[in-house]
C-alpha cells in the first residue's frame, strides 16, 4: 500500500493505515466496515482486522446497530482516547484562518503576523532556565513541543552546532501553497532556542524533511 505510515505497536495505531486514511476516521463516525471500505479503499476482511486492533486498544468502542430489515452491521465510535490520538482537521482550520487573514493584509503584513504567532509560541518554550539556559536544553524544550504538535522532530548535535529535523510538516499541504506559512515555525525555532535559524530544508519545497540548523554562538536577540 503506498504511503504507508510504520508505527511502533506501542503507538496503537494500526501499522498499514496512511496518514490520510488516519484523518478520514473522526469525520466517518459512526463507523462501518461498508463505510470505511468505501473511503479508505481497501477491503472488508482488512477493515475488520484494523476494526479489532482499534477495539483492543481502547480507540474505538461498540455502538448500537442500526436498525434494518435484514442482518445489523456492527457500527463503532472513537472514543475520548482516540479522538486524541487520530489526527484532526488542523490543517484545513488553519488555511481559513491564514485566507482571513490574507483578504485583509498584504503578504508583507501577514508574514509578519506569522513571525509574531511564532514568537509568541516560542517564547513560553525557555523552559525553566529561562533566556539564560544552555542551548542544549532549551534545544530539548523545542522538541517536546514539537513533538506533541506532531512535527516528528529531532535534534542533532554536530561539530557546527545543533539541527533540528523534522519529518512530518504538520502544515504540509498549506505551506505548498503558503510559503509564507513556513515564517511561522522559523520564529518559533529562533525565540525558542535563542539562535537564528537556517531553514536549510523544507518538505513544501519537495525535501524529504524539514531542517533548521541552529547558528552556532551567535544569539537571536528576541
Amino acid at each position: 500500500m503506498p504511503d504507508a505510515v510504520l508505527i511502533p505497536p506501542d503507538h496503537a495505531v494500526p501499522v498499514a493505515f496512511t496518514r490520510a486514511q488516519l484523518d478520514w476516521l473522526p469525520w466517518l463516525e459512526p463507523l462501518t466496515v461498508e463505510a470505511l471500505t468505501s473511503v479508505i479503499g481497501i477491503s472488508r476482511s482488512g477493515v475488520r482486522q484494523h476494526l479489532i486492533v482499534l477495539e483492543r486498544d481502547g480507540l474505538i468502542a461498540r455502538t448500537a446497530p442500526r436498525p434494518s430489515g435484514g442482518r445489523p452491521e456492527l457500527r463503532y465510535v472513537l472514543t475520548e482516547d482516540g479522538h486524541e490520538r487520530f489526527p484532526r482537521q488542523y490543517s484545513w482550520f488553519a488555511e481559513l484562518l491564514l485566507q482571513m487573514i490574507s483578504e485583509q493584509l498584504s503578504p508583507d503584513e501577514v508574514s509578519h503576523r506569522l513571525e509574531q504567532m511564532g514568537n509568541s509560541i516560542g517564547n513560553s518554550l525557555t523552559g525553566p532556565g529561562g533566556d539564560v539556559a544552555p542551548v542544549a536544553e532549551r534545544v530539548a524544550t523545542v522538541i517536546e513541543r514539537m513533538n506533541e504538535l506532531g512535527y516528528d522532530a529531532k535534534a542533532i548535535a554536530g561539530p557546527d552546532g545543533w539541527t533540528i529535523e523534522a519529518s512530518n510538516c504538520v502544515f504540509h499541504k498549506l505551506a505548498q501553497k503558503h510559503r509564507e506559512i513556513c515564517r511561522f515555525d522559523i520564529a518559533m525555532l529562533e525565540a525558542g532556542t535563542g539562535r537564528w535559524i537556517d531553514h536549510c530544508a523544507c518538505m513544501a519545497r519537495g525535501d524529504n524533511l524539514c531542517r533548521f540548523r541552529l547558528a552556532a554562538s551567535v544569539p537571536k536577540q528576541v
